[in-house]
């Protein structure tokens, strides 16, 4: 199942469970009309978990394009082209403009997450759309170099890792492992996910 096919089934499931839900009220207006009349609002959330990327599926990325291009994302704000500030979010238009020239390209893109929280709320919200912007078949690594005491990482794996959580789910992170086996034991509890130590720098 597709990504289009799996939205279309869940519009399709929201529209019977809402219809279910009329016929229930209104027989119980038939059968028991003396009753107050009682008005049931009823919310139906469908929440789109988008797929993982697995070993097989990034290697045949690099096969088909002929790439290892990684793309990094580190937007600063003062210094993007001046005709991107009569956008809402000029961060946002900015990226979603290199991707769109590089993502025949690229087999992953790498935001710098500092670049971001810099930021503040605005920050974050870039990130998020940035990440829900890049094509689901190009990897996606979340450049946090993070690395903390155990309960810290955990929150911290969340953060990039729990769609439901934090509204991302990047298929990797890079960790500074620094700190020893707790700091980094809560990434790797997630399946499907990959984690990049921070093991030497080029500088």
């Amino acid at each position: 199942m597709n990504f289009r096919e799996l939205c279309c089934n869940c519009m399709y499931l929201k529209l019977i469970l809402q219809e279910k839900f009329e016929i229930v009220c209104n027989y119980f207006d038939e059968k028991f009309y003396k009753w107050p009349k009682i008005i049931l609002k009823i919310n139906i959330f469908v929440a789109v978990i988008y797929p993982q990327m697995n070993k097989k599926q990034l290697f045949e990325q690099i096969k088909s394009k002929k790439s290892f291009l990684c793309v990094g994302l580190d937007p600063v704000l003062e210094n993007l082209p001046k005709h991107l500030f009569k956008y809402d979010n000029p961060v946002l238009e900015f990226n979603k403009q290199i991707i769109d020239a590089t993502k025949d390209l690229c087999v992953a893109y790498k935001p710098n997450t500092a670049f971001f929280e810099s930021m503040g709320l605005k920050g974050w919200e870039s990130l998020i759309k940035t990440w829900e912007y890049i094509p689901k078949d190009i990897f996606t690594i979340a450049d946090a170099k993070r690395g903390d005491i155990g309960n810290t990482s955990a929150m911290y794996a969340d953060a990039f890792f729990n769609q439901g959580k934090s509204g991302m789910s990047f298929d990797a992170i890079t960790v500074a492992p620094y700190m020893g086996k707790d700091s980094v034991g809560p990434f790797l509890n997630y399946v499907d996910k990959w984690v990049i130590f921070l093991a030497l720098a080029s500088k």
